[in-house]
């Protein structure tokens, strides 16, 4: 169905299985146009072979469910080492602490809903 109702506009639906996960956002989040943070314990990261990759540390698999906000990241404030690793590489990055979701397996992409602007900026 979803399928269907993006053709109309271009777009195409590529399904990726996820093992393990609740869903793919659960395990990777794109940080800009080009590059997508990723626990590929969880998928076939070779669907995302046209991207630079940036792995979260084992013990951080819920890192990869973050939430980019224009230029800038939101991480839960407990993941320092995935913060430290996105800010040696010139990320914008915000903390928020979400650690009682966590225990649910909620994510930041999960408890947000976007809305933009006519120049496509996140508001």
């Amino acid at each position: 169905m979803l399928r269907k109702a993006l053709k109309a506009y271009g777009y195409k639906v590529i399904p990726i299985p996820v093992k393990g996960a609740l869903h793919l956002k659960s395990v990777c989040t794109a940080l800009d146009d080009h590059t997508v943070l990723t626990d590929s314990r969880y998928f076939d990261k070779d669907e995302f072979s046209e991207y630079k990759l940036i792995e979260v540390p084992a013990d951080e698999s819920m890192a990869a469910n973050l939430l980019r906000i224009n230029r800038g990241v939101c991480i839960h404030a407990g993941f320092q080492r995935t913060i430290d690793l996105l800010r040696a590489k010139g990320f914008d990055i915000r903390t928020v602490d979400i650690s009682e979701f966590l225990k649910a397996e909620a994510g930041l992409t999960c408890m947000s809903i976007p809305f933009y602007t006519a120049d496509a900026e996140m508001i």
